[in-house]
């Protein structure tokens, strides 16, 4: 199987289990939200990464694909926080 089909099927494994999962994600992840987004991202960019470069293992695969799922909620957790931040921002910004 071509790498880069491999990586697109795992981006949008990935998203589809991200949006069932994130309200049951958004309670178990009060303790991954100590993880900054920077490092989530990096996780996620370096898991890809080995996945597209084949250095994961079928026995890694599946603990791989949840620890992204989590990292994916997190990244998203933490964007739209900060959207919602950047819009009362802005809205208080044209109160003034």
């Amino acid at each position: 199987m071509p790498r880069c089909v491999f990586a697109m099927g795992f981006y949008f494994a990935v998203n589809s289990l991200t949006d069932k999962t994130m309200a049951k994600k958004k309670e178990e992840g009060k303790n991954q939200q100590e993880l900054g987004y920077e490092e989530a991202y990096t996780r996620l960019q370096r898991i890809v990464a080995d996945m597209e470069s084949e250095q994961i293992t079928v026995d890694e695969l599946s603990a791989k694909l949840q620890e992204a799922v989590k990292l994916l909620a997190i990244c998203k957790h933490k964007l739209f926080d900060t959207e919602k931040e950047v819009q009362s921002i802005l809205k208080g910004m044209e109160a003034e």
